[in-house]
């Protein structure tokens, strides 16, 4: 993650008083302000003569007039201020002190006078800001060299870090504004900085540096003794930083300088190598260097996949054939069994699957059928189609081709299955048969198709739920329909007692509900709970489907086991217009549960003349189901 807190506060801070194109304006700074910040001394004698607190006056972020002097390199009004006994050590809204803003002064002229001025006048020289940075951090930041020589030679601590952790070095190493990025990183680490030292994810400072700098940056870092080859948390070392950027020179520059190409990189949730990375890069020419520098084409990483595995998945063939024709394995398996023809598939290139299948065994798991299903192209499915030893064989996950066709819910793929020999009859996966996948898809087809194949519409899963179930909970009123006209059984109930209307109330509208009415439903059956229909409607918030039990005849009142009624779980849910629905039938509010409580029924919000009482809204709600 790239860090830019120090900037962001010193770039504020600078702007607030003027730093950059100077202007009061910038910190809402009073008059005595502007007149440290242009070193005016008899204007602020005046001032002070007429109130001496101005001198400690502070501006809209804190400052006071010795920080504006300071900023500005104004010696003689910084003399004048101290003399005057200002605050040497007082801090802003950001904690930066005068030292810091003379560490930090465009004024070459005077701001190193103003250091020593301060500094010998009390000043902290090692003083941390709210983030953490110290007049040191400000001046390297800054590439203010004298000042850092100083600020060293006084005491400072080189290896301090702000917040995130983040060194000096490495702060320097991603300023953004830094008038002598190289003078101060080679006099930091001249003076002692650890160059190995890295932030709270483990970035170190020639990982930031081959991410944004040039060779002569690295290469001191490098002189310096940076490791070379550690890895930050996520495991990318600087090499791998250099893969990711595609910047080939970095990559042959980085290994004739102790790079060491096929070292384990452990991050906090993979493990692989450079090769791996390069593999995914889409560019050649690295690993072509790479391969001519003894890269090992066979290493894995943590899911035991190779590098082939990663230029499969990025769809590369140009890759893939440069890997392959220097020896990498394309019959080679994952830890799932997955070739690398598989990642090819799920990346929908046709051509790279046609290399690889040419490359490779010519049979495969039906895992790769299932991703060429995913691809959602009839080609890729076609051609894995032909690799696949048995069509009917469940891939390692458990998963069927024809299941995941239905699912996919394209009657193409479906089709093509079927014709190629696929069977539905007696087929399943964890109890789940294709007719129950058919009866979730979104197009009615593929349900009458499966259906015209099986001899039971009726099968049950492991809950006892019937396909006319699956289709119900999906609000599938076209499968609905059709699997009721087929014989399928309206009254069927599941492991836990629940009937379709049960059921229906999950996600089902007005249509749905009206087809299983019709077809004989009953609206006062109970599930293992209690629970009716219009109970459960009630929990679900599904008007719809309340609307439609009441006009049944539902029994407004029957409580479950616990002794709730709708408008009890109604009144839970603070669910107005449900409330309203069954107020408005005579939905008794009196009524005690096993508990002993009746339905607390929350009053309106808005008591105003505007809203409808819960009488005319009952009276509403009555008209609209037909309840007189």
């Amino acid at each position: 993650m790239n860090k830019d807190y120090i900037r962001i506060f010193l770039t504020a801070a600078m702007l607030s008083i003027g730093a950059i194109n100077y202007s009061p304006d910038f910190a809402a700074a009073s008059a005595i302000h502007d007149t440290a910040a242009a070193g005016d001394t008899a204007a602020m004698n005046s001032m002070c003569a007429a109130d001496e607190k101005c001198l400690m006056e502070r501006d809209s972020v804190g400052n006071t007039p010795l920080h504006h002097a300071a900023l500005k390199g104004q010696i003689k009004a910084v003399k004048y201020l101290i003399m005057k006994k200002a605050a040497v050590n007082a801090k802003n809204m950001h904690g930066l002190t005068p030292m810091h803003m003379a560490a930090m002064s465009e004024n070459k002229a005077a701001r190193m006078e103003v250091v020593e001025f301060l500094a010998a006048n009390g000043a902290k020289i090692d003083e941390p800001s709210k983030y953490e940075a110290t007049p040191l951090c400000v001046a390297a930041c800054a590439g203010n060299l004298e000042i850092m020589e100083f600020l060293i030679g006084a005491g400072a601590g080189l290896n301090s870090k702000s917040i995130g952790q983040s060194t000096i070095l490495l702060e320097v190493v991603e300023a953004q504004h830094c008038a002598d990025k190289y003078g101060a990183m080679k006099l930091l680490l001249e003076k002692g900085a650890d160059p190995n030292i890295g932030d709270v994810n483990g970035f170190t400072p020639l990982q930031r540096a081959v991410t944004g700098l040039g060779t002569k940056e690295i290469d001191l870092l490098i002189d310096m003794k940076a490791a070379v080859n550690r890895a930050n948390n996520d495991g990318l070392s600087p090499l791998a930083w250099a893969v990711y950027k595609k910047n080939a020179a970095l990559v042959e520059h980085l290994v004739e300088r102790g790079a060491v190409i096929n070292a384990v990189l452990k991050g906090r949730f993979s493990r692989r190598t450079v090769v791996h990375d390069a593999a995914a890069s889409k560019n050649t020419e690295i690993m072509k260097y790479l391969i001519s520098k003894g890269a090992d084409l066979k290493a894995i990483d943590n899911d035991c996949r190779t590098p082939l595995f990663y230029a499969a998945r990025e769809g590369d063939l140009d890759m893939v054939k440069l890997m392959v024709e220097n020896g990498a394995s394309a019959s080679v398996v994952n830890i799932r069994g997955d070739l690398p023809l598989s990642e090819a598939v799920a990346a929908g290139d046709a051509g790279t699957v046609e290399y690889l299948a040419g490359a490779g065994p010519r049979t495969a798991e039906s895992s790769l059928l299932n991703a060429a299903i995913d691809s959602k192209k009839i080609e890729l499915v076609r051609m894995c189609a032909d690799m696949v030893a048995d069509i009917d064989k469940a891939a390692p996950n458990g998963d069927l081709p024809i299941l995941k066709a239905i699912r996919s819910n394209n009657i193409e793929f479906v089709n093509f299955l079927l014709e190629r020999g696929a069977r539905v009859e007696g087929v399943e996966s964890f109890g789940v048969t294709p007719l129950h996948c058919a009866s979730k898809a979104g197009d009615e087809s593929i349900c009458v198709r499966i259906a015209s194949l099986m001899k039971d519409i009726e099968p049950k899963d492991p809950e006892w739920k019937t396909p006319l179930i699956w289709a119900v909970n999906e609000n599938r009123a076209a499968n609905v329909k059709f699997l009721l006209s087929k014989g399928a059984a309206v009254e069927v109930i599941d492991r836990d007692g629940n009937t379709t209307l049960h059921h229906a109330a999950n996600k089902c509208r007005k249509e749905t509900i009206d087809i299983l009415i019709a077809a004989g439903a009953r609206v006062d059956d109970k599930n293992a709970k209690g629970e009716t229909p219009l109970i459960r409607a009630a929990r679900a918030k599904n008007t719809d489907l309340a609307k439609a039990m009441l006009a049944k005849g539902a029994r407004i009142d029957e409580a479950d086991k616990k002794g709730n009624t709708a408008l009890h779980y109604a009144a839970w849910c603070n669910h107005r217009e449900m409330i309203d629905l069954l107020t408005a039938v005579g939905a008794n509010l009196k009524a005690v549960n096993l508990e002993g409580k009746v339905p607390q029924i929350k009053p309106p919000e808005d008591f105003g003349p505007a809203r409808d009482n819960m009488f005319d809204r009952a009276i509403k709600k009555a008209a609209e189901i037909g309840i007189e």
